[in-house]
C-alpha cells in the first residue's frame, strides 16, 4: 500500500479513504457521517467501540496490482473493517481539526479542512481481532491494537512501556503516521506467532501547519510555536508526519494482510 496520491495496491485503489456515496451499512441511503447514513450512524453508536467488516464485494476490493514500497511485493489483504468509534472520538477530532482550520484557512488553500491527511500506522497485536471472523475486542492493557481502536490514540500510555500508539522517536514525543504503508508494516507485528495476518490502521491526521525539520529532533514534544505537526523533508513518496496531540488523529478502517 502507498499513500499520497493514493491508498491501498490490493491495497491498490487511489483512496482507502472511501469517498463513497453509499452507506457501508445499509448501502442504500447517502453516507453523511463517517460513511454511513444518518440512521445507520446512530445505530451504530449504541454498540461502539467495535470494528464493521466492509464486504468483498465492495469498491475496495476492485483494486488493481502495484508495488508495495520500494519494489516490494503487495501483500494480499484479506479483510478490512470499518472502525466505529465512540462519539466522544469524533467530537474531539472534530472541533480540533475546526480550530485548526480556522487558524490556517486550509480550505482557501484548495486543501481539507485543518489540512487532513490520511496516514498509516502499524503497531503491535496480542490477539486474534481482525482474523476471519474475529471482530471481538481483547482485555489486555498491553495490546497496541484494540486499545487505539477502543479509545483511539494516547501519548500518555505510548510511552509508559506499553508500546500504545508509540510509532517512532525521531521527532520526539509524538503520534506517527506514514503516507507508506510498506514504512508503517515495520512497526506491525503481532506477539501470538500462529497468527497469520498482520494488521495496519490507516487514520484521519490533521496535519495543519507542518513543520519541517531538518534533521532528527528526538528531544521535541511539541512542534515549534505556530505549528501543528512536525515532519522530515519529504524523501521519494514516504512522507511520515508526527502530531503531539491526541485530537489530532482518529482510527478510521483496520486492514489485514498477509503477513508471511
Amino acid at each position: 500500500m502507498r499513500m499520497g496520491s493514493g491508498l491501498y495496491c490490493s491495497f491498490a485503489h487511489e483512496s482507502l479513504g472511501l469517498a463513497i456515496a453509499g452507506c457501508l451499512r445499509c448501502r442504500q441511503a447517502l453516507a453523511t457521517h463517517n460513511d454511513f447514513c444518518h440512521t445507520c450512524h446512530a445505530e451504530l453508536q449504541t454498540i461502539a467501540p467495535a470494528v464493521m467488516e466492509i464486504p468483498h464485494d465492495h469498491d475496495l476490493f476492485t483494486a488493481g496490482k502495484t508495488t508495495w514500497g520500494r519494489g516490494r511485493p503487495c501483500p494480499a489483504v484479506k479483510h478490512i473493517y470499518k472502525i466505529v468509534s465512540e462519539r466522544f472520538v469524533f467530537e474531539r477530532y472534530d472541533a480540533y481539526r475546526a480550530s485548526v482550520e480556522s487558524r490556517g484557512q486550509f480550505t482557501k488553500q484548495g486543501k481539507l479542512p485543518g489540512n487532513e491527511r490520511d496516514g498509516w500506522h502499524g503497531t503491535r497485536r496480542e490477539c486474534q481481532l481482525g482474523n476471519e471472523g474475529k471482530t471481538r475486542f481483547c482485555t489486555s492493557i498491553t495490546c497496541s491494537l484494540c486499545g487505539i481502536i477502543k479509545t483511539s490514540f494516547d501519548l500518555a500510555r505510548g510511552f509508559n512501556g506499553t508500546g500504545f500508539g508509540l510509532g517512532w522517536e525521531i521527532l520526539g514525543k509524538a503520534l506517527y503516521t506514514s503516507s507508506s504503508s510498506s514504512k508503517s508494516d515495520n512497526y506491525s507485528y503481532n506477539t501470538n506467532w500462529n497468527t497469520p495476518l498482520k494488521a495496519m490502521l490507516l487514520n484521519k491526521v490533521i496535519a495543519g501547519k507542518c513543520y519541517v525539520a531538518e534533521k532528527a529532533e528526538e528531544t521535541l514534544t511539541g512542534p515549534p510555536v505556530g505549528y501543528d505537526s512536525a515532519r522530515l523533508p519529504q524523501a521519494a513518496t514516504v512522507d511520515d508526519l508526527a502530531v503531539y496531540r491526541n485530537d489530532a488523529i482518529r482510527p478510521s478502517y483496520l486492514i489485514m494482510y498477509d503477513g508471511n
